[in-house]
């Protein structure tokens, strides 16, 4: 008599994170499902955190996902699966947040100030090169910070989940770029008056 049951084999303990990394390296699509339930609800959640767009959200860790499928052969985990996915996804909401920056400044840019005479704005266009030149001297860390301080808008508290750093140390580099500025138009000033 022949038994007629097909078996499957059913994994009875959940994968490790190792495990589902090497076997989306080795183009497992199962490892792929696996990994993209566990994370995608807790990643969108972080990524909100930059954006405060829920759809932008949930575009940033889709877009991980896509680029970590396409790369999955390629793949070089050094850290933890779930800090390699942080990483990628806060990366990608920074670069996110920077382009989003820079379009502003240029929209703002092309924008007339009605109320300003052509010599006043001529005043507040050569004000705003200089502080962008000036910001552009800072260390690459502390000028991180400033700009998600004073552009985005972004709380202390905010900055050091984003960066992984202390709110110390966040106080630390915006105390630095105050008084790097201060001193560099003071100085700048002195010169042309």
């Amino acid at each position: 008599m022949r038994n007629e049951y097909n078996f499957c084999i059913v994994f009875t303990e959940p994968l490790s994170d190792i495990e589902l990394t090497k076997a989306l390296c080795k183009g497992e699509e199962f490892a792929f499902s696996i990994l993209f339930k566990r994370y995608y609800g807790t990643l969108c959640q972080f990524a909100f955190r930059y954006s405060q767009d829920k759809q932008e959200a949930e575009e940033i860790v889709s877009e991980v996902f896509m680029v970590i499928w396409q790369k999955r052969s390629s793949l070089s985990i050094s850290v933890s699966l779930k800090s390699y996915l942080y990483a990628c996804v806060r990366n990608c909401c920074l670069k996110k947040l920077k382009t989003n920056r820079k379009a502003d400044l240029e929209l703002s840019d092309e924008l007339p100030e009605t109320s300003l005479n052509p010599f006043e704005q001529l005043q507040r266009n050569e004000i705003q090169r200089d502080l962008t030149n000036v910001i552009d001297l800072l260390p690459a860390r502390c000028k991180e910070v400033f700009l998600l301080c004073k552009v985005d808008g972004l709380k202390h508290k905010e900055i050091a989940a984003l960066l992984e750093i202390s709110e110390r140390t966040v106080e630390q580099h915006m105390a630095h770029a105050l008084e790097f500025l201060r001193k560099k138009l003071l100085l700048k000033k002195r010169y042309f008056n």
